[in-house]
């Protein structure tokens, strides 16, 4: 009998192939197509994380100032040791400006002083910090009147 070649595998007999040998090229010809499709998705998926990554760096590099409103009022807190030392100031000015030094945190005493930006009249307050935070003592305590 003469042999038949197989399309596949030139050289081999059709009649010696096993069918397992059979099933397992039909399953791998059978499988083709789908694994195509998978590298498809794939390749679009990293060109849509692609588009989403220069996106938000571009809205990063090119994003504009963000618009704050003015404070109605101007604000000085000024921060002592326990010895009345000043140790710190933190500031916002009429014009938005913020201006910080020193220690601000958990220190002795913290007098605050604000004004309006308009009439220029304000207040003044004194506070001594403890374990639940500051807590308003009378002007005295921070060396103010």
């Amino acid at each position: 009998m003469p042999m038949r070649s197989n399309a596949l595998t030139p050289g081999v007999d059709i009649a010696s192939e096993s069918s397992e040998d059979r099933a397992e090229e039909e399953t791998v010809v059978k499988g083709a197509p789908f694994q195509v499709i998978s590298i498809r998705k794939d390749f679009n998926m990293t060109r849509v994380k692609m588009f989403a990554t220069a996106v938000v760096l571009l809205m990063t590099l090119f994003a504009l100032p963000v618009a704050h409103a003015l404070p109605s009022g101007e604000v000085d807190n000024t921060y002592y040791d326990a010895d009345l030392n000043i140790v710190g100031e933190k500031d916002i000015l009429c014009d938005g400006t913020h201006y910080t030094w020193g220690i601000t945190d958990a220190t002795a005493f913290r007098s605050t002083m604000s004004s309006s930006c308009d009439s220029g009249f304000g207040t003044t307050g004194c506070y001594q910090w403890d374990v639940n935070g500051y807590t308003q003592v009378p002007l005295s305590h921070c060396g103010l009147f």
